[in-house]
């Protein structure tokens, strides 16, 4: 079993980009999530130890650091684990936001990148009725 944990801990990457999930408020368009847009943070992963079926993962974004223990099942393939931690580290995330009350912080970036995908398709729009 800690084979299999060094080996998933090898394919977790240095960093990621976690989606932050779109607050439901009226200033907010809703959006088709395969089309966008999305807003993420960076998040620079760094593993601190592994265990038998364990390992403890320091995840660092913005102003914050956390330090989580991920389990990993060895009943579960590596694609499955990658994804529930990387799911984690996303929860993770957005949690702290919102607990930080930055949720206005998290709004400011929807409406830009939703006037960004406005003006990208708009300006689209322009150039194939010419």
């Amino acid at each position: 079993m800690e084979k299999y944990v060094a080996f998933i801990c090898s394919e977790i990457p240095k960093q990621i980009n976690a989606e932050f999930v779109q607050p439901n408020v009226e200033q907010l368009a809703r959006f088709i999530h395969k089309i966008g847009p999305r807003v993420t943070e960076k998040v620079e992963i760094t593993i601190l130890e592994t265990y038998t079926r364990s390992a403890k993962i320091k995840i660092t974004f913005d102003k914050y650091e956390n330090e989580s223990i991920y389990y990993m099942s060895r009943h579960k393939g590596p694609d499955t684990l990658l994804n529930e931690i990387q799911n984690k580290m996303q929860k993770i995330v957005n949690e702290t936001f919102i607990n930080d009350n930055r949720l206005n912080d998290i709004i400011d970036k929807y409406l830009i990148a939703q006037a960004y995908q406005t003006n990208i398709i708009n300006n689209i729009t322009k150039s194939i009725k010419l």
